[in-house]
């Protein structure tokens, strides 16, 4: 345990080793999702998620073509941020696409986080922490419960 407060900072690449999306590869599925492109009779094509673009809509036409807009100037100009927090930053007063980008965030990590480590679900259910056994986050908890007794274990925070 800590005998003085102490930071930690963790940077965003953390999580990667328990399979959570690094900046780059959320980037990458946000820009896929926002490849919002229809064919004649409004036929979906391309890699869009047209499910999230129809619940933001509401398949109304008159703000449909505009959200559709914002998705593209996501997918056209996201690549070139440094984060998906700096894009919308940078877009503050576009509500669409600050809309469109933080639904986009929201689905890709729950998408992604199904998947992890740290899923439930990836042990029937059952968390089973040997299944991130040798990553930085044991390693991490053996450094601040070192000399904490079982009793005393909600402590193990109160100093970090």
């Amino acid at each position: 345990m800590f005998n003085r407060q102490t930071l930690f900072v963790l940077g965003a690449g953390a999580s990667e080793e328990v399979g959570l999306p690094i900046g780059t590869n959320l980037i990458e599925r946000i820009r896929n999702k926002m490849d919002i492109r229809f064919e004649g009779d409004n036929k979906p094509i391309g890699t869009g998620e047209i499910s999230l673009f129809n619940r933001i809509t509401n398949n109304t036409l008159d703000e449909a073509f505009e959200y559709q807009k914002a998705a593209w100037l996501i997918r056209d100009g996201i690549s070139l941020s440094q984060s998906i927090d700096d894009f919308l930053d940078l877009h503050r007063e576009n509500r669409r696409v600050n809309l469109l980008g933080k639904a986009a965030v929201v689905q890709s990590i729950l998408q992604v986080e199904r998947k992890s480590k740290l899923h439930p679900e990836t042990y029937d259910g059952i968390f089973s922490p040997h299944n991130f056994a040798n990553t930085w986050f044991v390693k991490f908890m053996h450094m601040l419960s070192r000399g904490v007794s079982k009793e005393n274990v909600r402590e193990i925070f109160d100093r970090v």
